[in-house]
């Protein structure tokens, strides 16, 4: 660290990791790479570029807590140092910088609360100004209702008593606070369960030290909240689970179950090994430091705007029996503190990371090697598919979490595949109760996670299921992940890898089905006419020429189909339909264009409700086998304005 403060050179930092990353609202990204830098242009490429010191100090708040060959202990020291020498010029840049930093990155809280706290203990007014400029950060983040952000600054704030920049009378009396909007009267439970939760979640971190020196007041929040907890409801909690049934584990209430959690560590003593606490090996230094009361925070009152976050249930898949017989290590019961702060530090690691697979990964992998002492690569696993598979709806894109899923393949492809293939073979044997949802985006990750890896799965394991009913939830499954290999590979490719006894499962071959061909042995009315009428789409003959062409139907169609006007009107928007498509089936470009082309033909024959249907219905009958491109020329249609978006609903 005190090298790069003295020269901090372009060659040094591309030795970094290649990978930009940023911090979502947090300090701007420091890019790296040939052409990233404004200071590089013109130069060829060649040369060392100075960085202001605004930049580096950034670069190494940032960094702070990384894995690196020195100690965090001593890096902590050394960036203490550098930042004392820096204040005179830099206050206000890096107290900024420190309390972004502290607001985005929940994963590094202690490792912030140690450097503040060091800080303090050396400078006690850089104390005062973090303090002060948290406190204007989380009644910002009350104001416009950033529950997130609320969280991870009530937390880290909770850490400061641990590093004596805060007394421990301010944090209770910052708990008492929220848990006074559980009194409010006629609101929603979302409120005041949002507010308990807060309280909850920041506990761990500093209930050990308020029990030695304020058990009374601990005692009396822990009281309040078990009354909250006594009258609360939870009749949403089906809607929200993966199972229908508490195979192979029971699903709780998220706040239920950090309840039940909390009174646990409660039990026993406070203590826990999984929060990094680096300020202890301070601790000399900073029990005498100077303390910064809070000043009071007002929690806004509800409004017909306010929005808050949705509860949910946690997910479980993995119990003390699924670990493998060698295993030296014992997965925490879902019930201890362990489990969550264990799913906190990585839930916390993803959110921060989230505009990066590459970087979250290395982050979590660094996570997994910190806490060797419990199976972090399981506990890891049910977090991710807990947020694939959360409802009604996952926090992010399904593409960010299958990706980051290979992304940790990759890095830990010793160990992290095969826990996987033991997760996709757990889920596949209790399809039958998994909710339908959730089978679906089952079927959606295990059909890209294989488009990654050749296709090639182990389907012996799973013949089983052609013995099962047509419908039953594993051959839907197998048939599902088959449709979605071909639209993301080819069918020629695939069905070379399918085993013979998963062939039926296979959907049928995806090409058109136009009704008019010429080796046509049936007798279909209108037959004659839709091949007159695509040898003059050959034949490039004018707009005018085929509506002419197709107004003279009743010339091809017999005497008792043209007696009914509706009949002949359905034939004719048929006969388009299937001609125009027909011409365009090589690719999706040549249809969209032919669409296009023909628009005025379409525009002239569907002048209602009915007769637009009728299209939907032709093309859906061209399209049978074919659904992804059934969908993207329905969409062409809409935006085309040939069929309007309520007709779509109706048909």
């Amino acid at each position: 660290l005190r090298s790069s403060m003295a020269s901090w050179s372009w060659r040094e930092e591309r030795k970094r990791s290649r990978d930009d990353y940023e911090i979502r609202d947090g300090p701007p990204r420091i890019k790296r790479g040939r052409w990233s830098d404004p200071g590089r242009r013109g130069s060829g490429g060649r040369g060392n570029v100075e960085i202001s010191t605004e930049d580096k100090l950034e670069s190494l708040v940032v960094r702070l807590g990384e894995k690196t060959q020195s100690s965090l202990e001593s890096n902590l020291e050394n960036l203490s140092e550098i930042i004392c020498n820096e204040l005179t010029e830099y206050k206000d840049h890096i107290i900024k910088i420190i309390t972004r930093c502290a607001g985005d990155l929940a994963e590094k809280t202690t490792v912030y609360s140690a450097l503040v706290g060091i800080l303090n203990a050396r400078k006690f007014d850089v104390g005062e100004e973090v303090v002060d400029l948290l406190l204007e950060d989380l009644k910002l983040a009350l104001s416009v209702n950033n529950f997130q952000k609320i969280k991870t600054l009530v937390r880290f704030i909770a850490d400061l008593v641990n590093s004596r920049v805060i007394p421990s009378s301010s944090i209770i009396s910052l708990f008492d606070t929220f848990m006074t909007v559980t009194y409010e009267p006629g609101i929603s439970q979302l409120r005041s369960d949002w507010y308990t939760y807060i309280v909850l979640s920041a506990l761990p971190w500093v209930a050990g030290e308020l029990l030695s020196k304020r058990q009374t007041e601990l005692d009396r929040i822990l009281t309040t909240i078990d009354t909250y907890m006594s009258k609360r409801h939870t009749t949403y909690l089906p809607a929200l689970q993966v199972w229908t049934t508490d195979r192979p584990h029971p699903q709780r209430d998220y706040l239920e179950l950090l309840w039940i959690q909390i009174l646990k560590m409660k039990d026993e003593g406070w203590k826990e090994n999984i929060v990094l606490r680096p300020y202890v090996a301070f601790d000399s230094e900073i029990s005498s430091a100077y303390s910064h009361p809070l000043h009071n925070i007002v929690v806004p009152g509800h409004t017909c705007d306010s929005t808050y976050p949705l509860p949910s249930a946690v997910f479980q898949c993995f119990g003390e029996n699924d670990l493998p017989a060698h295993s030296n290590l014992t997965l925490p019961a879902i019930d201890s503190s362990a489990r969550y702060l264990a799913t906190e530090l990585i839930y916390s690691t993803i959110l921060s990371h989230s505009t990066n697979r590459k970087h979250c990964a290395l982050q979590l992998n660094i996570l997994v090697e910190r806490l060797h002492h419990i199976p972090m690569e399981y506990i890891l696993v049910e977090v991710l598919f807990g947020l694939i598979f959360q409802l009604p709806a996952p926090p992010h894109s399904l593409v960010y979490y299958g990706s980051l899923i290979i992304e940790l393949c990759k890095i830990r492809a010793a160990t992290f595949p095969t826990i996987l293939t033991q997760l996709t073979n757990l889920l596949f044997s209790h399809l039958d109760h998994m909710n339908y949802v959730v089978a679906n985006r089952f079927a959606w990750w295990f059909s890209y996670h294989l488009s990654n890896y050749q296709y090639i799965w182990d389907w012996n394991g799973w013949f089983w299921c052609m013995q099962c009913a047509p419908d039953h939830p594993s051959r839907w499954f197998i048939h599902e992940v088959f449709g979605r290999c071909v639209r993301l590979a080819s069918y020629e490719v695939f069905v070379e890898l399918v085993p013979e006894p998963l062939v039926p499962l296979l959907p049928s071959i995806p090409q058109p089905m136009f009704l008019y061909t010429e080796q046509s042995t049936e007798e279909i009315p209108g037959i004659d006419l839709a091949r007159k009428l695509l040898q003059a789409i050959r034949a490039k003959e004018p707009i005018e020429e085929l509506l002419s062409l197709i107004n003279s139907a009743s010339s091809y169609l017999p005497e008792d189909i043209v007696s009914d006007e509706s009949k002949t009107l359905q034939i004719k928007i048929s006969i388009l339909a299937h001609c125009v498509l027909h011409v365009g089936e090589k690719t999706i470009s040549h249809c969209f264009t032919a669409l296009h082309k023909f628009r005025s033909l379409f525009l002239d024959l569907l002048d209602g409700d009915e007769t637009k249907i009728i299209c939907l219905n032709a093309v859906a009958q061209f399209y049978i086998s074919n659904p992804l491109v059934h969908c993207l020329v329905i969409d062409r249609l809409v935006r085309q304005q040939i069929i309007d978006n309520l007709v779509v609903i109706k048909w």
